[in-house]
C-alpha cells in the first residue's frame, strides 16, 4: 500500500514543473500577441481606406449656408481640402465625414452633424440643446474649385 501512495505523488511534481512557461512558450505567445495586433491595425487601416473611396470629402466641399434664419445672423460653414473656414478663418483643418455624419473641431466644442438627405445638400447640426440648426449646400465646389 505504501508503494500506490508513493506512485501517487511523483505525478504531482511532475505537474508543478509543467505550470511553468517555456521559453519557446513564451516566444510563441509574444509572437501572436504581435500578429493580432498587426491584424487590427491593417483592419483598422483598410476600414478607413474603404470610407474614404466610398465617401470621399470632396462631397462636402463648398459653401453651407443656415436655413430659416435672417440672412444676417445666419451662420455660413465652407469646407474645402484645406479645412473648414468659418468668418473667414480656418477653424479646424481636418474634418470627419462618413457620408452620414460629418464631425470637426470649433475651439473646445466638437460640433457633429447629420446628413438628411442622399444627395448630401443638407445636414442637422446636432446639439443638446433644443434648436438644431439645419445647413444647406449654397455653392457646391468641384475638386476645391468655385
Amino acid at each position: 500500500m505504501v508503494s500506490k501512495v508513493n506512485s501517487q505523488t511523483k505525478p504531482r511534481s511532475r505537474f508543478r514543473s509543467r505550470n511553468k512557461l517555456s521559453i519557446k512558450e513564451i516566444f510563441m505567445w509574444l509572437i501572436i500577441i504581435v500578429l493580432f495586433v498587426g491584424m487590427l491595425k491593417v483592419t483598422t487601416l483598410l476600414a478607413k481606406t474603404y470610407q474614404e473611396n466610398q465617401h470621399p470629402d470632396s462631397e462636402v466641399y463648398g459653401v453651407w449656408q443656415e436655413k430659416d434664419v435672417a440672412p444676417y445672423a445666419a451662420e455660413q460653414l465652407i469646407f474645402t481640402q484645406d479645412g473648414v473656414v468659418f468668418e473667414g478663418g480656418v477653424i479646424d483643418t481636418n474634418f470627419y465625414f462618413d457620408g452620414k455624419y460629418l464631425e470637426y473641431q470649433h475651439g473646445d466644442t466638437l460640433r457633429r452633424f447629420k446628413f438628411l438627405n442622399k444627395d448630401l445638400t443638407e445636414m442637422k447640426m446636432l446639439l443638446s440643446s433644443g434648436y438644431q440648426p439645419v445647413f444647406q449646400m449654397s455653392e457646391k465646389f468641384q475638386n476645391n474649385i468655385r
